[in-house]
């Protein structure tokens, strides 16, 4: 009779999410695409028409898929404040 082997499986992560994050030195995890794009809101898609057009936070790009910082995307969003201008100020005025 045949000993059956052992399996030699790695543990599986909780979720999906645990799973695509990367660690960036000893302080920060990098965020995959889609969990970004969750975070600001925005579709995936957009996302990926931002990096190609030069728009959006900065990111990693790592093999074939892209990951963002927090810093970063806490970073652009910063830069996306605008001032209102008073009414009769504007460029049309």
């Amino acid at each position: 009779m045949k000993k059956a082997k052992p399996s030699v499986r790695a543990k599986k992560p909780r979720n999906i999410a645990e799973a695509s994050r990367i660690k960036l030195g000893d302080s920060e995890t990098l965020i995959p695409s889609p969990d970004a794009a969750k975070s600001l809101g925005v579709n995936e898609c957009t996302m990926a028409a931002w990096r190609s057009r030069g728009g959006g936070p900065a990111f990693f790009k790592i093999g074939r898929r892209a990951f963002y910082s927090r810093t970063d995307i806490d970073a652009w969003i910063a830069a996306q404040r605008r001032e209102s201008v008073p009414k009769g100020e504007g460029a049309h005025a």
